[in-house]
């Protein structure tokens, strides 16, 4: 296999890593906000954001990863 199909499968392989993890994360995160939304979390206002800050800046480094990923 030429080296540059190499690096190119390698930089697949990656890309779809931090695709799943992104995609797990969203997950996550709506499971969360439906629980909030539905009242079935008790936590106080302060933990909410708390949690919700949390997840959007888990998101937020996984797509910035993914974008330097790209961008090589």
């Amino acid at each position: 296999m030429p080296i540059g199909d190499l690096e190119t499968r390698i930089e697949s392989q990656r890309t779809e890593t931090i695709l799943v993890s992104v995609a797990e994360e969203l997950t996550h995160t709506s499971q969360c906000l439906r629980r909030i939304a539905r009242g079935s979390e008790t936590y106080t206002v302060y933990k909410r954001e708390l949690m919700i800050g949390d997840s959007i800046a888990n998101l937020e480094s996984m797509i910035q990863h993914l974008q330097n990923t790209l961008r090589g």
